[in-house]
């Protein structure tokens, strides 16, 4: 294991005592609702965010993908394979890469279409699997301070009582579940930021969450992405 993935399982097996800790400080009513509200807030921020993603792409960011290939096609004199992978964004670059398409084989597919919008059409999947990410996030964490806000109010509220020993365990487990949904929702972000960076840092940070063991369980399971996949699927 090296550093990296230690910090990764530091990070999970910190975030999870101090949301079950903060949990059966607020009590077990306090943490059911909280986790039923991240439930719905998950699901929910996922169906809207992969519903959406296709929209944002074809209304904001397809016409500027294609003007880009064009003139990188246009303004050199390199072989037109090379001037459009080299036109793309990295993270594109390195999606690609990994799919082992690259600036010698991304057009041999094409048979003489109109190149730009060829390119485009290989690249979609790869951008809108981005704005999915982003959005997720967004509407996740506008939905879960919401959440805890009327949570608080409702604790407020509400008459606290010494809590029994069964009531802590109970929330302490849904502060537990509380903790796992908060790390699928952070590994989202990281995957969104490691496609942001150079092709050498995506594997540095790779091979850090396959040689984990806290964090690549909580990759390996997330629940936000099986809805992303499921309705994009749909």
């Amino acid at each position: 294991m090296n550093v990296l993935s230690a910090v990764l399982d530091i990070m999970v097996a910190v975030t999870i005592i101090l949301v079950t800790a903060t949990s059966i400080r607020r009590g077990m009513i306090v943490s059911i609702i909280e986790f039923v509200g991240m439930i719905l807030s998950t699901v929910a921020s996922a169906f809207l965010a992969s519903m959406s993603s296709s929209l944002i792409y074809a209304q904001f960011i397809k016409n500027s993908i294609v003007e880009t290939i064009s003139r990188a096609i246009l303004d050199t004199d390199k072989a037109a394979s090379v001037s459009a992978f080299n036109s793309l964004p990295i993270y594109v670059q390195s999606d690609l890469l990994s799919r082992g398409i690259n600036e010698k084989n991304i057009l041999s597919n094409i048979n003489g279409s109109d190149i730009p919008s060829a390119v485009e059409a290989i690249i979609r999947p790869t951008v809108v699997s981005l704005i999915t990410k982003i959005a997720v996030t967004v509407i996740f964490t506008i939905l879960f301070v919401i959440v805890i806000a009327l949570t608080t109010k409702f604790s407020q509220k509400a008459h606290m009582s010494e809590l029994s020993a069964p009531e802590k365990l109970m929330s302490g487990v849904f502060g537990f579940l509380k903790s796992v949904i908060i790390l699928m929702i952070v590994a989202i972000l990281i995957q969104i930021i490691v496609l942001l960076i150079s092709q050498e840092s995506v594997n540095a940070v790779n091979s850090a969450i396959d040689n984990s063991f806290l964090y690549k369980l909580i990759n390996g399971v997330n629940i936000p992405l099986f809805v992303i996949n499921l309705t994009m699927g749909i």
